[in-house]
């Protein structure tokens, strides 16, 4: 047998025969002196090597900052740890810092990106690269295995529209949110922009045979590229606008891993929300550019609201209830807290936001002074009711989001939702509380709680002054606030006269804080958005044909 096949069919055994569970061997970095590239080698794939281009341009919208070959790199690395890590900027108007950290199926870039001129510049990117001209079995020269996302799904490349310009081979994609002739002049120099437009930030490449994917994903991108006469695949890290001496950290990541597509999103969307926190640009995105219509529905006049319609047609119905919620929340937190979780995920898809459903069902605190609940027959229906409104609207995705959370009231929602489903089969209604989106930290059983410490943190990221940790204190006179039939028992939770009445869970004193709310918040929306996107590319669908086949 000739070599190079005999080594074609060793990778292809490699890739294909090895269990599924991941390699606890990381993958090797190895910097090319002077270049902007960097060698990846994964064991878990056999060994194939693969080119990491970090980074072949740094831009903005109006410039080229820097461009490579032109500025030689000097790396330092691997470590111990095998991370490789380069500076640059030698007294020029840009300097930028960059790690590349190894796992065993991914490699983080972190880089940071500072503004040394006197000048604005919006719209700032770079240009990261994963080739695999060294790992055939992710050679797709006709883009048949690779995707990106367009309208919540996977979209294969090979049926995008291409646009030839001076480099027939590559193809440009901006996200949906970039208005016509706000990309870069990078973008524009090429002439090679598809009209096509993702709604993500990634792109991933399949093997062949099946088993592995390649991707490269960030946590906001400027734009997706692909190059047919090598097969190597970018999605540009944004770093939004850098002022004068400001800078911008952003956090993106190359999949080099076994599964498939559906494992890659899983995946994805299981880690966006720990690369979010690692994430700090030098200023906010500008709302203008990013927001589709939005807004809370009672204050939106008819017009308003058939913009949401025509262009993002999302309904968020907030459900809570009036619940003793310990000494230091509001009485309402259930409900003002879903709310304030559904504007959030609003402002990224587009939508409008019912005022919130304050009367639920179920729970350890029926009969606590403060705590209205009702049966679910008296409640189900008007829930219902709304539903059938909204999908009659012209709603085509419809989310319940319960902040009140015991399994009565959870059980109602995922079945309203269900049952509201059969009823409007073209429209997608999503039925769900934030413990089912939430990751519990090490060492808890479950990401959720009653007033202690997840609701406490989640209160203090969304609005500090709802919370008032100062009030739990002891001594409260047990006849003036609880009712005849209010629970009396021995533990904290019904001691009237203890600090931690009302409250299950962790002290949320000891265990609460806006770091933690923070991260769940950004959790919750980011998982809640990706949901929402994908049930609207749904109703997008064509309906599919009976056994006829008319």
């Amino acid at each position: 047998m000739h070599p190079l096949v005999l080594d074609t069919v060793l990778i292809l055994l490699l890739v294909t025969a090895a269990p599924a569970a991941r390699s606890s061997e990381p993958i090797q970095l190895e910097p090319q002196p002077g270049a902007m590239q960097v060698t990846a080698r994964v064991p878990a794939l056999g060994n194939q090597a693969f080119a990491l281009g970090i980074p072949e341009t740094i831009g903005c919208r109006e410039a080229m900052l820097v461009n490579f070959p032109e500025a030689r790199i000097d790396w330092q690395g691997p470590d111990e740890h095998g991370v490789v890590s380069c500076s640059w900027g030698p007294g020029g108007r840009v300097a930028y810092t960059l790690r590349l950290v190894p796992a065993d199926d991914h490699v983080d870039v972190e880089m940071t990106i500072r503004n040394h001129t006197e000048f604005l510049w919006r719209d700032v990117f770079a240009f990261n690269c994963i080739n695999p001209i060294q790992a055939r079995t992710f050679h797709d020269w006709k883009l048949q295995r690779t995707y990106m996302s367009r309208e919540g799904k996977p979209f294969r490349m090979s049926e995008t529209t291409r646009v030839q310009g001076h480099m027939p081979t590559v193809g440009f994609y901006l996200p949906e949110h970039v208005r016509a002739g706000e990309e870069s002049v990078f973008v524009r120099g090429f002439g090679a922009t598809s009209p096509d437009r993702t709604d993500s930030s990634w792109i991933v490449t399949l093997s062949e045979p099946a088993g592995s994917y390649m991707a490269a994903t960030a946590m906001e991108v400027a734009f997706l590229f692909d190059n047919l006469d090598r097969c190597c695949i970018h999605a540009a890290p944004s770093f939004g606008d850098i002022g004068p001496g400001e800078a911008s950290t952003t956090v993106s990541r190359f999949y080099l891993a076994r599964g498939t597509l559906d494992d890659f999103l899983r995946r994805m969307e299981a880690d966006r929300a720990a690369l979010a926190e690692r994430q700090r640009w030098a200023r906010p995105a500008r709302s203008a550019q990013t927001a589709k219509p939005h807004g809370r529905m009672e204050l939106m006049a008819p017009d308003e609201l058939e913009q949401v319609l025509a262009q993002a047609p999302i309904a968020f119905v907030p459900l809570g209830t009036y619940e003793h919620h310990g000494w230091h929340l509001p009485i309402g937190l259930d409900g003002i807290k879903a709310h304030g979780l559904c504007g959030r995920v609003a402002q990224r898809t587009g939508g409008a936001v019912l005022p919130t459903f304050f009367y639920g069902t179920g729970g350890g605190h029926v009969g606590y002074k403060w705590t209205l609940m009702l049966p679910e027959d008296q409640i189900a229906p008007l829930i219902a009711a709304t539903l059938d409104h909204l999908a009659q609207q012209g709603f085509k995705v419809v989310v319940l989001l319960t902040g009140h959370y015991p399994h009565e009231q959870v059980n109602m929602v995922h079945r309203l939702a269900k049952e509201a489903q059969s009823r409007h089969p073209d429209v997608r209604f999503i039925g769900l509380t934030e413990p089912e989106v939430t990751t519990p930290e090490p060492g808890d059983a479950y990401g959720g709680d009653h007033a202690a410490k997840y609701e406490t943190s989640i209160a203090l990221a969304l609005e500090p002054a709802w919370v008032q940790l100062d009030l739990l204190t002891p001594g409260r006179d047990p006849e003036q606030v609880t009712l005849p039939d209010t629970p009396r028992k021995d533990a904290s939770t019904h001691d009237p006269a203890h600090p931690l009445y009302a409250i299950h869970g962790q002290d949320p004193r000891q265990k609460a804080s806006k770091e933690l709310g923070e991260k769940l918040v950004q959790e919750i929306v980011s998982r809640l958005a990706e949901k929402v996107t994908r049930a609207l590319g749904e109703t997008a669908e064509p309906p599919k044909t009976n056994a006829s086949g008319s």
